[in-house]
């Protein structure tokens, strides 16, 4: 069953699970305020007819280059803390959804799409995707609730390091460190998604629900770096592209 409300994710029940897929290359499928609305309304339906949820990217350049920096360099300060308060809701929504989540990872994978793939479960990357906390690039620090996430994933001692040093890392890599959980060849991707989530889903539902429900905060450092000088900076050249 497909939905055809969806715009920028395509939206159809597949196989038992729910299956979202970006679908954004215009800008290097970018993740926004209009991405999140369309995830947070998926999110809500019908769940009568799947077991879990499975996200991928349309493409293989990029999975997710994080938020559309072209949107946030025409925003003033309160409107885009508020847009960044919206979609830390919504991935912290996906963080607890009470069924299995998966994400497939056949891309690149930078910034707020590092925060994206927190949320999820289980990460599986395709061997050709880079991974890489690139926040600092833009002048910012975590603005979507993925601080936290990532703290119970990875040391934070890493966390901290990879911040610092707003470097990528290969899907091996990122395996080795944490970041993602399974690295397989393309034309496995699915299959290996398809078999954890069977996996997952076979058992009680109710103690996941409990399990994903934990405490979170780390808005303030975020709406301080927000239109900071560094960030201004990093935004500028979007403003000038379109003079």
């Amino acid at each position: 069953m497909r939905h055809n409300i969806f715009t920028v994710l395509e939206i159809l029940i597949k196989r038992n699970f729910l299956h979202l897929c970006l679908k954004n290359l215009e800008t290097a499928n970018s993740f926004s305020l209009e991405e999140a609305q369309q995830l947070d309304q998926a999110l809500q339906l019908d769940s009568s007819s799947f077991k879990g949820v499975l996200f991928y990217s349309e493409g293989s350049r990029y999975f997710c280059s994080g938020g559309n920096l072209k949107k946030y360099a025409y925003m003033q300060k309160e409107e885009g803390l508020r847009v960044n308060d919206q979609i830390a809701c919504v991935l912290e929504k996906l963080s607890q959804y009470p069924y299995p989540t998966c994400c497939v990872i056949e891309g690149d994978c930078y910034g707020g799409g590092m925060e994206l793939i927190s949320a999820f479960d289980y990460r599986i990357s395709a061997p050709h995707s880079f991974l890489g906390f690139w926040q600092r690039k833009v002048g910012l620090s975590f603005g979507w609730g993925g601080e936290q996430r990532w703290k119970r994933l990875i040391p934070e001692g890493l966390l901290s390091r990879l911040y610092l040093e707003a470097s990528h890392v290969s899907a091996y890599e990122a395996a080795d460190l944490g970041l993602v959980d399974e690295v397989c060849s393309t034309s496995l991707l699915f299959q290996r998604a398809y078999s954890w989530l069977e996996r997952a889903s076979s058992y009680f539902l109710d103690p996941l629900r409990d399990f994903k429900k934990q405490p979170k905060d780390e808005k303030s450092l975020f709406e301080k770096l927000w239109l900071g000088k560094a960030h201004r900076k990093a935004l500028s050249p979007y403003k000038k592209q379109d003079n």
